[in-house]
């Protein structure tokens, strides 16, 4: 389902081609059940990395890892957003006021 009309959730292809996925890793993200979360667990993976082999300070792997569960936090509120239907008292209050302009027309 995509987000916006304009937006197709399908470009791993475009990834790949501009060399920001490898081919394996499409065919991981095509075959994961939440590739918002296999992502992560990249992000994570490469930060866990980094740090290990002391390419980032401590305090910076900290820093990275805080920023990467704020970002977690967020993407799954947007998606909550985005899938979020009205109330059901909403709904009711609009089929009452088309009721009421029929009445009254």
């Amino acid at each position: 389902q995509a987000i916006a009309v304009d937006y197709h959730a399908d470009q791993l292809e475009d990834l790949v081609d501009c060399g920001l996925l490898l081919a394996d890793e499409k065919a991981l993200l095509e075959g994961s059940m939440t590739k918002r979360n296999t992502i992560l667990l990249w992000v994570g993976a490469t930060i866990r990395q980094l740090s290990s082999t002391g390419r980032i300070p401590p305090g910076v792997h900290s820093r990275c890892l805080e920023i990467l569960r704020e970002l977690r936090g967020s993407g799954d509120t947007l998606a909550k957003e985005l899938t979020r239907v009205a109330p059901i008292s909403f709904a009711q209050l609009m089929q009452l006021m088309v009721d009421m302009m029929m009445i009254l027309t």
